[in-house]
């Protein structure tokens, strides 16, 4: 997280992390677990203040209903990220965070609620592939990634 308040540097409540909602995170990490960086200005320079993940919690009040798994690929809680497919398997630590929280828009494959070119352009990416019952890219669910598929998509980024 970057400082960039002038003002009250040495004081956590002034900081922006302070501002910003960040909580009900599933962070997964391969080999340790995330730090968090605050710099500040000094008479001779920048003072750097690290922070582990349960230090920004207890400080700045933001992830504190985050899990954090460590010694695990970052990809390993999507069903399929090769065919960009970054649903959360059934029964993984992640189940039920972040955008598996919301109710799902239809069309959206990204999964930040908004139907935008990027869900368009990882559909082309799946043309052809064989699609199961209720995946989110078979729009006209035909058990197929195709051109109406795209056609549906490209209706919702046009309204």
């Amino acid at each position: 997280m970057r400082e960039e308040t002038a003002a009250g540097f040495d004081d956590p409540n002034q900081s922006l992390l302070m501002t910003w909602e960040v909580d009900n995170n599933c962070i997964v990490t391969q080999a340790h677990e995330p730090g968090y960086v605050r710099q500040q200005l000094e008479r001779n320079g920048f003072e750097r203040n690290d922070y582990t993940h349960a230090q920004a919690q207890e400080i700045f009040g933001f992830g504190v209903h985050d899990v954090l798994i460590t010694g695990q690929d970052p990809l390993s809680p999507f069903v399929n990220p090769q065919a960009h497919d970054y649903r959360i398997q059934q029964g993984h630590p992640c189940e039920g965070f972040g955008a598996n929280r919301a109710p799902r828009v239809r069309g959206d494959l990204t999964g930040d609620g908004l139907v935008t070119l990027q869900d368009l352009l990882l559909l082309v990416d799946q043309l052809g592939r064989q699609a199961p019952p209720g995946d989110p890219a078979d729009l006209n669910e035909d058990g197929i990634i195709d051109l109406f598929d795209l056609v549906i998509v490209a209706r919702m980024i046009g309204n």
